[in-house]
């Protein structure tokens, strides 16, 4: 159900879950990710990329 955030996590690529549903459709092994609710803005979006860029460079 979730390929492509296998996929980025086997690269090291940092992303965030966008999504109209809640957390509790992440798997465990995923629930460390962010998370923006549906609807969200531009700006939320990138306050999300930049905080999961942050955490992953950490």
């Amino acid at each position: 159900m979730f390929p492509v955030a296998d996929a980025l996590l086997a690269r090291g690529v940092p992303f965030v879950f966008a999504t109209g549903y809640g957390a509790q459709t992440l798997r465990p092994d995923l629930s460390h990710n962010l998370l923006l609710h549906k609807p969200f803005s531009a700006a939320e979006l990138r306050r999300g990329l930049e905080e999961a860029i942050a955490l992953h460079s950490a």
